[in-house]
């Protein structure tokens, strides 16, 4: 595994809530410490571009932490309706560690990013941002993103 990595970060649309978002960006930040720590360096994010969901996230958290962001928009013109699907695979490709907000029915984009992502990564890892975790990081996504609220 190299020492610049990029984190993906994916979230479904049906998990659009500050609740998701917090446990998102505390796993992000989580995540970033414990690769300091192993000397390894995240120098991007990458996500789907979605307005809604964790995908939303990855530009403020870029912006943050002064890190490169990368988007993969469906290509409609291109594929069609599998265009969303084809996202995915650039995402999954792309990131060394996986963020994901999955619905609770293991279904949809969100899903098959993180199948994908495992395919083409069994030595990585996926952090899933469950519901209803107990933390407290309001304070946090205050800091990360100004006024979130």
């Amino acid at each position: 595994m190299r020492n610049q990595l990029v984190i993906g970060i994916v979230g479904s649309r049906r998990r659009d809530d500050l609740e998701t978002h917090e446990l998102g960006i505390a796993a992000f930040v989580r995540l970033c410490r414990a690769l300091r720590q192993k000397k390894k360096t995240v120098t991007a994010v990458v996500s789907g571009g979605a307005q809604q969901g964790l995908d939303r996230l990855a530009p403020l958290l870029a912006k943050r932490f002064g890190l490169t962001l990368i988007v993969h928009f469906p290509d409609y013109k291109t594929f069609g309706r599998i265009a969303p699907f084809m996202r995915n695979t650039k995402v999954a490709h792309d990131a060394d560690y996986l963020i994901a907000a999955v619905h609770r029915d293991r279904t949809g984009g969100t899903e098959d990013t993180v199948k994908k992502f495992l395919r083409n990564h069994p030595e990585s890892r996926v952090v899933l941002v469950r519901q209803r975790a107990q933390t407290k990081c309001r304070g946090l996504i205050m800091q990360v993103t100004g006024n979130f609220q």
